[in-house]
């Protein structure tokens, strides 16, 4: 009797450790589960305090900014153009607002012609001004079209290219000037007089670029798709 008792005894003894703790398959389960539902809130913590340290950060320093914005220059291709019109205006036309009265209407003076914006340069010939519809731009200056270009008062380049619709510069006077970046780009390319304006405005460029502020963002953004792979 007594070992029937005992018998009966160890045998509940071991259906309630069954029931109350589990097996060592489970317990490694278990114990998997804690530590990756602890890693994942680690992880999501520090993801805020990164994100909490980025935002505080005013410091940041672009690592090699010369090699990047030698390598958009050395690769940078002219934007495609649909038209080129030279054009002059009545007399006394305040070609800003009669190009701005029309919100349809994308335009922007090119950086040939920005240059003097940033930099001590002169530049002859008429005002080049990227429009994204020559013809409506044209019926909102009153524009008449002139064969002989030194004649012109405008030349109107009609372009979707974004490089020049991109982080312009808006004047107290409404004028929309060519990023300091696309100025630099298209002035690189030119004259022997271009290119050395080109080479202040590669100073102005670089030097903001230690604290990352928005010129050498602009320009990133910008031409990050003119980059082509030469190697």
């Amino acid at each position: 009797m007594k070992k029937k008792a005992a018998a009966r005894a160890a045998k509940a003894a071991s259906r309630q450790s069954t029931l109350n703790f589990p097996t060592s398959s489970e317990a490694d389960l278990v114990a998997e589960s804690a530590a990756a539902e602890t890693a994942t809130k680690s992880g999501a913590k520090n993801r805020r305090k990164r994100t909490a340290d980025f935002a505080d950060d005013t410091d940041i320093s672009l690592i090699d900014a010369t090699g990047l914005l030698d390598k958009l220059g050395s690769n940078w291709k002219k934007p495609s153009l649909q038209s080129r019109q030279a054009v002059r205006i009545p007399s006394g036309t305040d070609w800003v607002r009669a190009l701005s009265s029309d919100s349809t209407l994308r335009w922007a003076v090119a950086g040939e012609s920005s240059a003097y914006h940033y930099t001590m340069f002169s530049q002859g010939g008429p005002r080049l001004l990227a429009v994204s519809n020559a013809v409506l731009a044209e019926t909102l200056l009153n524009a008449k079209r002139e064969t002989v270009r030194s004649f012109a008062d405008l030349e109107l380049m009609e372009t979707d290219a974004p490089d020049f619709y991109f982080g312009n510069e808006t004047g107290e006077d409404g004028i929309h000037w060519a990023s300091r970046l696309q100025t630099w780009l298209e002035l690189q390319r030119g004259d022997a007089r271009q290119q050395e304006a080109a080479q202040d405005l590669r100073g102005q460029i670089l030097s903001g670029s230690t604290t990352f502020d928005s010129v050498f963002i602009q320009s990133v953004s910008t031409s990050s798709d003119r980059i082509y792979d030469q190697e």
